[in-house]
């Protein structure tokens, strides 16, 4: 401590004591803050679990129900697996026999993410045969009948309206049996809760006591309420009536809610098959808890400038397919991509660059066609010409090569001509002999004019050859610069026809 020039006193710093003191202090501050925000996070996420899991087993259960009784195993798989917001969703469904005219359905549903806990729930479902066994309440209870006012099954609802144009109302008429039976309960319930007719808390609920033998009751049912919330998908309105005696009747009816967009599908693969056949399939997008019940494709082209240029403008409606697979047709080695967006029932969807999942761009293949005939030579031997060509590419390339390949079998094809050009000939093909007793890399030949298959020293028509290209090729268009490899279709056999030029068929791809 030192004497300041009017003799108080002043502190150069802290003791190693008080920073110790105070560093522990501050230790244990950010140890609570770090563990209270750890805490708030595992919080958060277990609570989306949750949600998640609960949305998914009763989807699944809601969607068993609108089945055929008797067609329930051959459409609900055992198992399936997706991902809803980050987490794999795995849902297992067992359907087992029961007694009387039913059938016991178990459905298991886990959730799980890297990092977090496995939930999961199991759910119990009884389904009777509408033909062999009936509800005791379908006979002593309310009698229930939906009115001409409430959408027809498998309307398309939004907010509070139907698709179409008229006005969201459920209306049901309930008669008890018996003249001195009396309605006490009438209730119109959706996802576990009673059906609002407004977006906030205060909205009217519809639950009645009408105590009356017979009424007639209409609900104006708003699909964005609150407690509870109504997500896109299928959803079944159940109306449920209690009379004075005790008895319960319930008839349930489906809609397919629709307020938002579906999210985006996965990014669409593309397997090329032919010179025009492509085959693009992706993971399905959801819509709400519910598969989307359609997608949108919107083609794109490269152009001989490498712009992606679309075939459909995407503000028009795509080309609209029901499951996640899509079948294109397109023009011989030609470059395309496709962009693919999930729609709703309504065709809602998102502007282009959110919807779109665009599929990696790939090239379809080149098409070699070519012609043969067969003659004798001065020596009165068989040989065969052969004149091929194939397609060149209509996008911009910066570098392409041209190899071919021959074989006696389009599953044993090996390379004969490397950077031969798109057209070319050889004067000597080696005989199939020569090409049993190779080994390692056939020897390559050098590209003429006309290739000429001179056969073993006797007066037999010349080997059936097959013929196949092989294109490799560094794209300079769209996301352009990697090179790639493409085969052509197979053609063949040298024809065995003197003096006539035959076309080479097509073998395979």
């Amino acid at each position: 401590m030192n004497i300041g020039p009017r003799g108080g006193r002043y502190d150069d710093g802290f003791s190693l004591v008080e920073v110790m003191v105070a560093s522990f202090v501050l230790f244990f501050v950010i140890t609570a803050i770090l563990a209270l925000t750890l805490q708030s996070t595992r919080m958060g996420v277990d609570a989306k679990q949750r949600t998640v899991m609960t949305n998914a087993v009763t989807s699944q259960l809601e969607w068993i129900r609108t089945l055929d009784f008797e067609h329930l195993a051959d459409v609900v798989p055992a198992e399936s697996v997706r991902t809803v917001d980050g987490f794999t969703v795995r849902t297992q469904t067992s359907i087992t026999e029961g007694q009387a005219g039913t059938k016991e359905i178990v459905v298991t549903v886990s959730v799980s993410r890297t990092g977090t806990r496995t939930l999961s729930t199991t759910r119990f479902l009884t389904m009777r045969d509408p033909e062999k066994a009936l509800q005791a309440s379908d006979q002593t209870g309310p009698i229930l009948e939906f009115t001409s006012q409430t959408p027809d099954e498998n309307s398309v609802v939004f907010g509070a309206n139907v698709w179409g144009g008229s006005t969201l109302y459920i209306t049901v008429k309930a008669s008890g049996r018996g003249s001195g039976v009396t309605i006490d309960e009438l209730k119109y319930m959706c996802a576990g809760g009673y059906l609002r007719n407004g977006t906030s808390g205060s909205s009217d609920n519809a639950v009645w006591q009408p105590m009356t033998n017979t009424v007639t009751q209409s609900f104006r049912w708003h699909t964005l309420q609150i407690d509870p919330n109504i997500q896109d998908g299928w959803r079944i309105v159940t109306v449920e009536a209690t009379d004075s005696d005790g008895y319960t009747s319930r008839i349930g009816r489906m809609f397919y809610v629709d307020n938002a967009p579906p999210s985006p599908p996965g990014v669409p693969v593309p397997v090329v098959r032919t010179n025009t056949d492509t085959r693009l399939n992706w993971a399905a997008a959801l819509d709400g808890t519910h598969d989307a019940r359609e997608y949108g494709v919107w083609p794109r082209a490269e152009n001989s400038e490498g712009q992606m240029v679309y075939t459909i403008h995407p503000d028009d409606d795509p080309i609209k397919v029901p499951v996640a697979v899509y079948n294109h047709t397109g023009a011989t080695f030609s470059r395309y991509t496709i962009d693919v967006g999930a729609l709703s029932p309504r065709y809602q969807r998102p502007p282009i660059e959110d919807r779109r999942s665009p599929a990696k761009p790939f090239v379809t293949k080149p098409l070699a066609t070519g012609t043969s005939i067969s003659r004798y030579d001065a020596d009165r031997h068989w040989y065969g010409i052969v004149n091929l060509s194939v397609s060149q590419p209509t996008f911009p390339v910066s570098y392409i090569r041209y190899d071919l390949y021959m074989g006696l079998s389009k599953d044993n094809m090996f390379l004969y001509v490397s950077d031969c050009g798109p057209t070319y000939t050889n004067p000597q093909m080696p005989s199939a002999a020569e090409i049993s007793a190779m080994t390692g890399n056939p020897p390559v030949f050098a590209p003429y004019k006309q290739i000429a298959k001179r056969t073993n020293n006797d007066r037999t028509p010349p080997d059936p050859w097959l013929f196949q290209y092989r294109v490799t090729f560094v794209p300079s268009g769209y996301q352009g610069g990697t090179q790639e490899t493409v085969f052509s279709n197979v053609i063949g056999p040298i024809t065995a026809t003197k003096n006539t030029v035959t076309p080479m068929a097509h073998v395979d791809w």
